[in-house]
């Protein structure tokens, strides 16, 4: 096993200060909310001091405010003592990872021959940015790699958390190349708007349905209904219409490393390519182990459109 220290690099000092600043505002909502309770509390039980019914909600506001308002003062003070040196280092771990196991939603633990570490996965990637870079992700499920060499480094951000700023699984190759685009990259992102297109329409129709079924059948409606989601499809062709890709688009052929799952109301996916990279993905169709293809278009403006096929290396 190899371990060393390493410096931030300037991308990933960003990071941080971004999270650490993000972390103060959140302390500022919480203050204005407890804030912004206390005189509705206030309020409702002098209006209502001879109601029961309604003296009780205010004292319940009075006692929910006070609360919000002293645990949110607690945090701004912690959050400001809480300043990023600028000497701050991430240690690096360079070992065969023999087993992995998901010990708290949002921490992996991580376990070489030689040590093993639990890391807070911060959700953020370079490729089709979604969301902000935050360890407070909800990690449901995570298929990973193991028997292979891997070079991790991480930092402790705060005492007790330890965030994941880099990983690599060596023995799998990650190329990029920059190649011109062509006329079936047009008819994907063509296709893809289509489908978009149509299911605009069978939304359309279904409403039309359930509508009439609910008030009767009406022409003027139904028109009215058809024209308001003819609107939004003309609207579509119009925009895209106007967007032009670019000359050139990015090609990674990699490795999937990992899949993470997350908790929330709509399935996120997250595959990890071999050089450590995050792509946010609407379903899981590989896993670990899969070569894949990534294509990378980005229109005038500033859209990207990611398409990814599995291949053999």
């Amino acid at each position: 096993m190899e371990t060393n220290t390493t410096e931030l690099t300037q991308q990933e000092m960003q990071l941080l200060e971004g999270l650490n600043e993000r972390e103060r505002d959140a302390g500022k909502t919480r203050l204005r909310l407890g804030l912004i309770l206390l005189p509705v509390a206030i309020l409702t039980i002098i209006g209502g001091w001879h109601d029961i019914n309604v003296r009780s909600i205010g004292i319940l506001l009075f006692i929910l405010g006070t609360l919000i308002t002293i645990f949110a003062i607690g945090k701004r003070r912690r959050s400001k003592r809480q300043t990023l040196p600028q000497d701050i280092t991430k240690k690096q771990i360079t070992d065969i990872l023999v087993h992995t196991t998901l010990s708290n939603h949002g921490v992996i633990c991580y376990t070489f021959k030689e040590c093993q570490i639990e890391l807070y996965i911060p959700m953020t990637n370079s490729i089709n940015q979604y969301g902000d870079f935050s360890y407070n992700s909800l990690i449901d499920k995570a298929d990973i790699l193991v028997g292979t060499s891997v070079t991790l480094s991480y930092l402790t951000f705060k005492p007790g958390i330890n965030l994941l700023m880099d990983i690599r699984y060596e023995a799998y190759r990650h190329n990029e190349m920059i190649v011109p685009v062509d006329t079936s990259d047009i008819d994907k992102v063509e296709t893809k708007i289509y489908k978009s297109n149509r299911i605009i329409l069978g939304t359309a129709v279904i409403v039309i349905i359930l509508w009439n079924l609910d008030g009767g059948f009406s022409i003027e409606r139904t028109l009215l209904i058809f024209l308001f989601f003819a609107a939004i499809i003309v609207f579509m062709f119009y925009s895209s219409s106007k967007k032009k890709l670019a000359q050139n688009k990015l090609v990674i052929r990699t490795t999937i490393t990992e899949v993470l799952n997350l908790l929330s109301e709509d399935e996120l996916t997250y595959y990890r390519l071999a050089d450590g990279t995050l792509v946010h993905v609407s379903s899981r169709q590989y896993d670990p182990g899969d070569a894949i293809e990534i294509q990378v278009m980005e229109d005038s403006s500033g859209r990207k459109e990611t398409f990814i096929t599995k291949i053999t290396m």
